[in-house]
């Protein structure tokens, strides 16, 4: 079962959507490849029949020039931030857990 808080790494390189926050009633997102390797964390539980969660990358500063494009990076004055949104389906048959 995938909860908050678990540690997975990619078997392989997966898509996903990474998601951009901002200091405003608005969310973008942007589809991405994260590299074999690469780890991240749940960042909340699984509402119920949910296909996706949110994730947060552990290597947040490393990833985040090649995960959100520039021009969203420099409107420093309302860009809040990224995460991940991985489908639950990829976790479980291409990402191996490495932390409860």
């Amino acid at each position: 079962m995938i909860t908050q808080g678990q540690i997975y790494e990619t078997n392989t390189d997966i898509p996903i959507i990474c998601m951009t926050s901002w200091r405003a009633p608005f969310t973008g997102g942007h589809d991405r490849i994260l590299k074999k390797g690469e780890k991240f964390k749940v960042s909340h539980d699984p509402a119920e029949k949910a296909s996706a969660v949110y994730c947060d990358p552990l290597r947040y500063k490393e990833l985040h020039k090649k995960m959100v494009p520039r021009g969203d990076r420099m409107r420093f004055w309302v860009y809040a931030g990224y995460y991940f949104c991985i489908k639950l389906e990829i976790i479980r048959n291409e990402c191996k857990l490495v932390e409860e």
